[in-house]
């Protein structure tokens, strides 16, 4: 059997042979079917050629298997992998799943249920590729999931915290049920009569045509938790080949060059950057894509990456107490753009007004401009690096302003010290011991 599939916008080709080898498909999927028979034998069968949108499981029905945190690798000459519980064909069992794929390979934080078809495996039985299919297998026409069981009565079962609240479904002797203790370390098989009412388990169900449930799995989560949101991937398609990407949410490590599971309603930051040489379609070597309130499996599309040289750009702006900065070609004022490519050095001096003694300097890069930097001097003179595009800022410390109004009040006269913090924050003394001396204007803490 020669087999083509789809895996998001690239195509997968596998050979398996033998029919016992061969995965079975939805005939609805077939995009295309071919048979080749011996020249000799022409009702002999010699080669299959398909071309599918997915192959089902290891079997007919979509497999599930779980996977609990920091789950033993073994690592032997057929490669590294996990054994983990799973269910197929209704049965309990274990299957070999490949660590190093990019869904799973986070042994510390890839933790949970999975329903996946597509299934490849290798010569060793190991699963070196599959498509997990949890958001839509349990959700919209093919599958419902929530929070909270309410027992069966022979016709019907509750999900929901409570027999008020709770969607009923029907179900028969064909429906299949499926429990996973809380940290994910086994699914079982058990009869659907032995699920019991529970406000705070998660249940994923898939159903069928005539809308009776087909799996039901449920998930325990110990009395008093919350279950956790519901989860759904955010990844990229499209060709990487000449950049980078990470996806990013808060409150998770960052995942580089590979999708990432987010709960219901995260807002995620996709940045795209551009491999040495290539720069984007807008000539810049960065691309962010921001995700608002993710409630779907989203996959972002990846930039056109062209051979190039990114052009950096620099806006200038002027505060108070600084009247204009200077280069080697000139002086300017606010509004002048600075271009330059990496590695490249914009040097500028700035002239203060009168009275103004100490001026704050900030780079705003535009991918993050809640966070920006502050430069420090050197001979009076201010070194911006050209590594990314944004705005700088010269202008009078705030502080230093209420500090010659405060002198003017007080009517002595003290010096004032300070010192850049983390290329971020300026601490301020008003003595060289950092003796605060009850000033309520001067604080060790970042203004």
């Amino acid at each position: 059997f020669m087999v083509c599939t789809d895996d998001g916008s690239d195509k997968v080709y596998n050979v398996y042979i033998g029919y016992n080898n061969m995965p079975s498909f939805d005939a609805a999927g077939i995009t295309g079917f071919a048979l080749k028979t011996r020249n000799e034998y022409t009702n002999q069968v010699d080669i299959v050629y398909v071309s599918a949108a997915n192959l089902a499981g290891i079997s007919a029905v979509d497999t599930y298997f779980v996977k609990k945190k920091n789950a033993d690798i073994y690592t032997d000459s057929t490669g590294s992998y996990y054994v983990l519980p799973a269910i197929v064909d209704g049965e309990e069992t274990t299957v070999k799943v490949d660590a190093s794929i990019a869904d799973i390979d986070d042994n510390a934080n890839d933790v949970g249920l999975w329903a996946i078809n597509n299934v490849i495996k290798d010569k060793n039985d190991i699963i070196t590729s599959y498509t997990k299919v949890n958001a839509t297998v349990f959700a919209g026409t093919k599958g419902t999931s929530g929070t909270g069981t309410v027992a069966p009565d022979r016709v019907v079962m509750g999900i929901g915290a409570s027999k008020n609240t709770a969607s009923y479904w029907a179900y028969n002797d064909n429906t299949k049920a499926y429990y996973v203790d809380k940290d994910y370390k086994t699914i079982s098989v058990i009869t659907i009569g032995a699920i019991s009412d529970d406000p705070n388990d998660q249940v994923f169900a898939t159903i069928d045509s005539e809308k009776r449930l087909k799996d039901v799995i449920v998930v325990e989560v110990e009395e008093g938790s919350s279950a956790p949101a519901d989860t759904y991937t955010v990844s990229v398609t499209g060709s990487t080949a000449n950049m980078d990407y990470t996806i990013a949410v808060a409150g998770k490590p960052a995942s580089t060059n590979k999708a990432m599971d987010v709960e219901s309603g995260s807002n995620v930051i996709v940045t795209f950057t551009a491999k040495a040489g290539y720069v984007f379609d807008d000539g810049k070597g960065t691309r962010v894509v921001n995700l608002t309130n993710v409630t779907e499996d989203t996959a972002v599309p990846a930039p056109s990456a062209v051979a190039g040289i990114e052009k950096i750009t620099i806006t200038l702006e002027l505060g108070t107490g600084v009247t204009k900065v200077e280069d080697a070609a000139g002086s300017y004022t606010s509004g002048k753009v600075f271009e330059g490519t990496k590695g490249d050095l914009l040097t500028l001096k700035p002239t203060k007004a009168d009275g103004v003694g100490t001026i704050v300097v900030r780079f705003y890069p535009d991918n993050d401009p809640a966070n920006p930097v502050v430069i420090t001097v050197a001979n009076e003179k201010y070194d911006i690096p050209f590594t990314t595009s944004g705005k700088v800022t010269f202008a009078q410390d705030p502080s230093e302003a209420q500090l010659q109004e405060l002198k003017r009040q007080e009517g002595d006269a003290f010096g004032l010290y300070y010192e850049v913090k983390n290329a971020a924050y300026i601490w301020y003394w008003d003595n060289a011991d950092k003796d605060v001396r009850d000033r309520y204007w001067s604080t060790k803490n970042a203004y």
